[in-house]
């Protein structure tokens, strides 16, 4: 289970996360930690945070998509 948190205000917002990963499947009822320092929020500009969570390869792929966008300027209503 993934832990992303965000808080917001008027002119702020704070967005963290845990940042364990873990090797799936799970069998005989023990988990495998494959890393603790895993980011799991990035900031893509000073209007939008991204928290993920899920199949980390995923994340990676869309990570890689919006890197290759121009997202200086994007806001929710843009995304």
């Amino acid at each position: 289970m993934s832990a992303i948190l965000a808080v917001c205000g008027t002119a702020f917002c704070a967005m963290v996360s845990d940042g364990r990963m873990v090797e799936e499947p799970i069998t005989d009822g023990k988990i495998k930690v494959l890393t603790d320092a895993l980011p799991k929020v990035r900031k893509l500009n000073r209007n939008v945070l991204v928290g993920f969570a899920g199949d980390a390869v995923a994340a990676a792929q869309i990570i890689n998509k919006l890197d290759e966008y121009d997202v200086q300027y994007m806001t929710l209503e843009k995304a």
